[in-house]
């Protein structure tokens, strides 16, 4: 692997390990994963084993792709680190809302929701057009340092 592909690979295995701690405070503690609002019921412990299971099956077999595949960044994680690695880590996060605000832009919201009066479209076209240009400048900020 080149060293951008190895890359993705530990960024997405790192994310994929932040979304796992949401799901668990979410199923174990009822902890909102926005973290706005209230508390929730948690899970009943026996349907909160059914789901870690095969959660933390997952999360094993990326990291095992991660060892292999990638074994220096994988041994540099548990290191105390320098702003490099927190740059990594910001632009992990910064992928993650742009993924998101990407989801809300209107052709894949009406593929996935139903259609929308063109005016909503239009507006929320022009919304997420703005969110990517702002993310997109937050991402190369933390490129250039």
């Amino acid at each position: 692997m080149e060293f951008h592909q190895k890359n993705h690979l530990f960024c997405s295995y790192l994310a994929l390990q932040s979304v796992a701690r949401q799901i668990g405070a979410a199923a174990v503690q009822g902890e909102s994963p926005s973290g706005v609002g209230g508390r929730a019921a948690p899970l009943p412990e026996a349907e909160w084993r059914e789901i870690e299971r095969p959660l933390r099956e997952a999360l094993e077999a990326i990291g095992a792709a991660v060892r292999d595949l990638a074994p220096a960044l994988h041994q540099d994680q548990g290191r105390n680190a320098e702003a490099g690695t927190t740059r990594v880590w910001v632009a992990v996060l910064l992928g993650q809302a742009l993924e998101v605000v990407e989801d809300l832009e209107p052709e894949r919201f009406i593929r996935r929701f139903g259609p929308m009066p063109e005016e909503e479209s239009r507006r929320l076209q022009e919304a997420t057009a703005s969110a990517k240009r702002a993310l997109e400048a937050a991402r190369r900020a933390v490129r250039t340092r």
